[in-house]
């Protein structure tokens, strides 16, 4: 690992190597075609932050590999095709840089392939932009039942580093979805129900987090929501007959600069009664937090961290909100 390397050899005989470390050597572009050939021991191979553009066919003799990282291969174009032979590929328990498990992704742009997604227990995907995103599900149109493995997706990242941005995230097992650069809803909202964890940043074309539909943040632990300059309100309650974001534990809004309020229209017993954490960061538009509708279902928050937000004249609204 890092040692610069410009090439590899031929055929080595390894058949006794275990673990395999390459990772985070830029130059190297290619694997020779008969790499891997001798290595029929081999269980983790660490490629991430190679600048390999392909994987050769002899990848799929690994029959003993368990675990495959290929985290910011970002030439990487494709997988063997045959590579359903490696029936142990179900990842690897061990942390990269970020803290969390990776396997069987590979992507450039608009070009992803998931492989063997049944065998999958942690997904972890950095995805350049949001036209490669749609890709993705355009190719492998997961239905929300499909999935059964813990997850975290990162749109618009290039970086490792991403999930640190959510603060109180904290727990392996919870599924997450970053999207930064993106615009709309219809290609969020697959994996939104199935999320714990959701971060927006500079999201275009909606006003309201409820624009992504109250019946999809079911299971929202935290959310984070930065720099979405189009947003107005978190949630409308408007035409709501039930209890919104009743599991949510922690709500970050930081830099959006049209964020009038909290909350719009009635509040349903139940909303909320989770949260814990409230933090509003440079929104110099709002003018109150809470309604009397709102507070009276915040038995549990302990924290509320307002900054810089110079045009709020009530913490608590006289008006009654309540549904």
């Amino acid at each position: 690992m890092d040692n610069e390397l410009h090439g590899l050899p031929e055929t080595p005989d390894c058949r006794d190597l275990l673990t395999l470390l390459l990772q985070r050597n830029e130059n190297l572009i290619a694997i020779p075609k008969l790499f891997f050939t001798s290595m029929c021991c081999l269980r983790v191979l660490d490629l991430h932050g190679t600048g390999i553009e392909s994987l050769p066919s002899s990848l799929c003799r690994l029959i003993c590999l368990g675990g495959l990282y290929l985290n910011s291969c970002i030439n990487l174009v494709g997988l063997p095709t045959d590579i359903d032979a490696l029936e142990r590929l179900e990842g690897s328990h061990t942390q990269n840089q970020s803290g969390y498990v990776s396997s069987f992704v590979s992507w450039k742009s608009s070009v992803l392939t998931l492989i063997r997604p049944c065998n999958v227990q942690c997904l972890e995907i950095f995805i350049r932009n949001s036209s490669a995103w749609k890709d993705f599900f355009n190719r492998t149109s997961p239905a929300k039942e499909d999935l059964s493995f813990t997850f975290q997706f990162a749109v618009g990242y290039h970086s490792l580093t991403c999930f640190q941005i959510l603060e109180s995230f904290d727990d392996p097992s919870y599924n997450c979805l970053k999207f930064i650069d993106g615009k709309g809803t219809d290609h969020i909202l697959k994996v939104l129900a199935k999320t714990h964890a959701f971060g927006l940043v500079k999201h275009k074309g909606v006003s309201r987090l409820s624009d992504f539909g109250i019946e999809n943040m079911n299971d929202l632990f935290i959310c984070s929501i930065e720099e979405c300059n189009e947003i107005e309100t978190i949630i409308d309650g408007t035409g709501i007959t039930q209890s919104v974001l009743k599991r949510l534990r922690h709500l970050h809004i930081k830099n959006v600069l049209k964020l009038k309020s909290i909350w719009q229209g009635p509040v349903h017993a139940g909303s909320l009664t989770r949260l814990r954490t409230l933090t509003l960061v440079k929104c110099p538009r709002l003018e109150n937090i809470f309604s009397n509708g709102i507070i009276q279902q915040l038995s549990k928050l302990e924290d509320l961290r307002v900054e810089e937000c110079d045009e709020i004249q009530e913490i608590i609204m006289e008006s009654e909100n309540m549904g």
